[in-house]
């Protein structure tokens, strides 16, 4: 029995066995695009960025990690309308000793058959080196 595909995009990570990303790795993929796309990257879609980039060289706060938090709820739900946020289990925690902004989501990706949350935790900082788990 093969798995139904919905939702598909290139991958990323090309080259790799697999060209195409499907479904929940595909929304994924989609979601880290948009958080981390900044002005002017998207030169046919110009109105498609992300402010976090700015906001990571603001001082480190608690009121900046709710701002953080804001923009990122506010960006999947402009842009990513597969994406059902659980508003409820999603964070944005300041780590002050390692300087670093850890971003936890909880979502159901609609249109896919499965009742369980899904959950994408970043990990977000000035620096070009990011992770994602």
């Amino acid at each position: 029995m093969t798995k139904e595909i919905i939702y598909s995009d290139l991958n990323q990570d090309f080259p790799t066995k697999q060209p195409l990303v499907t479904n929940l790795e595909a929304v994924i993929q989609s979601i880290k695009n948009l958080l981390l796309t900044s002005k002017t990257q998207r030169v046919m879609r110009v109105e498609y960025f992300s402010e976090i980039e700015d906001l990571l060289f603001e001082p480190m706060t608690d009121d900046m990690a709710f701002i953080l938090f804001d923009s990122i709820t506010n960006l999947i739900h402009q842009y990513e309308p597969r994406v059902k946020l659980k508003y409820s289990e999603c964070f944005v925690t300041p780590h002050y000793d390692i300087h670093v902004y850890e971003v936890f989501l909880k979502f159901r990706v609609i249109g896919l058959e499965q009742d369980n949350f899904q959950s994408l935790n970043l990990y977000l900082s000035k620096l070009a080196d990011r992770q994602s788990q």
